[in-house]
């Protein structure tokens, strides 16, 4: 006899998986019929109304309708249901007794059996007994719930795979290795073969999703031209004649009170510290308020000034005026409104932290363009400096300059050329202003010849320094320029760069002074700062170069103009 464990009864017409296959359950035994008057138990689907009683095999089976059972041991007239015997009494209109007490099946109904009394389910493998836990490799119902160790899994899933080397430890992910896990009546798919990604997967329910997204192919559209390093300027509005309304604006900066101020003349050359302004004070009552060591703030066309006025001549007549002349705040980096100190730096640090270390509070450098590097430890030092002469010597080592900012305590430092010439009409680079010929008052040049220079050698101290060759690309580095020593150039990034503004600066250049007007930070060209890259263009040619100069006059009258000194490079840059 084969018991089985499990709650459900045999329902025609279901599919089990047995150790050699699939296969359909079968009614009962075809020669096992029961008279119950007018019914005849030929498959499981007509039920006895005597609460499912079977015979299990034809040695057993009885004439209901006489009301006595064949079997000698057992004749019991049906109608009062007298049990044959006391150990295996059987109420007929009651549920299906079970004749022997210890053989059971675990599919919801006993049979009536004794031990060498076997049903063939058609090698339906068993379960036993004592088995705690069903092992993947058995056959079990599709669509039923499995009880394994860890929990009871519904096998009911919608779209998914699982992945794991665990058996059932997680409601969402497991692997089963090697073995067949029945999806339906009639489909399996082995867990240990197949991943989630293979489109020809048979699975029951549809086609399902790939977890790892989609594989439409996608198509992608780029522009691969290079981006510039900064955004491009407006262009200039090109007219016949410009009609400006100028404006200009002095205040005493701690009072805020309007000053009489006029001829305005302010400047800025790149190798400068500070701007500069000169004026002419109207009355006593604003000399008062801008007298030296006041500061005043000029605007004009949208562009404002903080200066620091120094000195100041009168000039007595019919009406008495003053001249003052004023910096920028920077310059108050220097003496004697700093002192001089020496310093050296017995920690390992940076180009742009020794540069930081220099501003006194208040101050802040904003460094662009420049790669930091590493300067040992007593490396940097400078003896008897002030601020603005110790910061000299930094932006020397790699040939920065700093542009002070026209209004704030700010130093803007850059190397000298942020482009180089053979860089100026490259696809990434971006001019600062575009100056057309229609907006040039005026215009001068100065032609100064030189030799160009490919490469040069830039070295440091011997116990600190590096020695690094540095060479145009393109080019195998001749002629050379004369060979430069710095105490700073103490990585190949600080020879590199100084290195570039040699190669840089040399070559023929000229110097071309260009009178245009000034407009607001809207139009173009605007105000053009020292450091700036400017094209200029017209008719018969285009060219970009490096401003090095400013001068702004005419502040508040009808004309008001920006004389700009830009180098214009002779050298080769195919």
């Amino acid at each position: 006899m084969t018991d089985y464990r499990n709650g459900n009864t045999y329902r025609n017409g279901l599919t089990y998986r047995g150790s050699s296959g699939v296969f359909q359950a079968p009614p009962l035994r075809q020669n096992i019929s029961v008279s119950v008057k007018a019914a005849i138990a030929t498959n499981v689907i007509s039920m006895a109304k005597w609460a499912a009683t079977k015979k299990a095999d034809i040695q057993y089976s009885t004439a209901w309708e006489n009301g006595h059972s064949t079997d000698y041991g057992l004749s019991t007239a049906w109608d009062k249901a007298l049990p044959a015997d006391a150990e295996y009494s059987v109420d007929w209109l009651a549920s299906a007794a079970k004749l022997i007490t210890e053989i059971k099946t675990a599919w919801g109904k006993p049979l009536a059996a004794g031990a060498e009394v076997r049903i063939n389910w058609q090698q339906a493998d068993a379960i036993l007994p004592d088995t705690a836990t069903m092992p993947w490799s058995e056959t079990y119902r599709a669509d039923t719930n499995v009880e394994t160790g860890y929990l009871t899994i519904s096998h009911r899933y919608e779209g998914e795979f699982y992945r794991n080397k665990e058996n059932y430890r997680s409601f969402w992910k497991y692997r089963l290795e090697n073995r067949q896990l029945a999806l339906d009546n009639s489909l399996s798919t082995g867990w240990g073969g197949y991943t989630a990604k293979l489109n020809d997967n048979n699975i029951p329910w549809g086609d399902g999703f790939h977890i790892w997204g989609t594989e439409t192919p996608l198509e992608w559209t780029s522009d691969t031209s290079p981006i510039p390093d900064q955004p491009a300027p407006a262009e200039p509005e090109i007219s016949e004649f410009y009609n400006v309304a100028t404006d200009l604006t002095v205040i005493d900066v701690a009072t805020q009170t309007p000053l009489s101020i006029d001829s305005v003349s302010i400047s800025l050359d790149i190798d400068s510290f500070a701007w500069t302004l000169t004026a002419r004070v109207l009355n006593r009552a604003s000399m008062n308020l801008a007298a030296p060591s006041k500061l005043i703030e000029v605007s004009t066309m949208g562009w404002a000034w903080v200066f620091l006025v120094e000195s100041y001549t009168s000039t007595r007549g019919i009406a008495t005026t003053w001249q003052i002349n004023a910096s920028s705040q920077s310059r108050m980096l220097d003496a004697p409104w700093q002192d001089a100190s020496s310093h050296i730096d017995n920690t390992t640090t940076t180009w742009q932290q020794a540069v930081s270390a220099l501003m006194p509070v208040g101050w802040e450098a904003v460094v662009t363009k420049i790669d930091d590097y590493t300067i040992p430890a007593g490396a940097w030092s400078y003896n008897n400096k002030t601020p603005k002469e110790a910061l000299s010597e930094l932006l020397e080592t790699i040939g920065a300059v700093a542009i002070p900012d026209m209004a704030t305590k700010k130093l803007h430092i850059q190397p000298r050329y942020k482009y180089a010439p053979w860089e100026y009409n490259l696809p990434t680079t971006e001019p600062d202003a575009i100056i057309h010929e229609a907006m040039i008052l005026s215009e001068s040049g100065q032609y100064r010849p030189a030799n160009q220079h490919n490469g040069v050698w830039v070295s440091g101290n011997n116990q600190h320094g590096v020695i690094v060759e540095v060479m145009r690309y393109g080019t195998d580095g001749l002629p050379q320029a004369q060979d430069v020593y710095h105490e700073l150039i103490t990585d190949a990034a600080a020879g590199r760069q100084k290195g570039k503004q040699i190669i840089a600066a040399s070559g023929s250049k000229t110097l071309t002074t260009i009178e245009t007007i000034i407009t607001d930070e809207q139009a173009s060209p605007g105000l053009v700062l020292p450091g700036s890259i400017v094209e200029v263009v017209s008719d018969g040619e285009t060219w970009r170069g490096l401003c090095l100069s400013v001068g702004v006059e005419g502040a508040g009258l009808p004309a008001i103009t920006q004389t700009l000194t830009i180098e214009r490079d002779h050298g080769d840059h195919s």
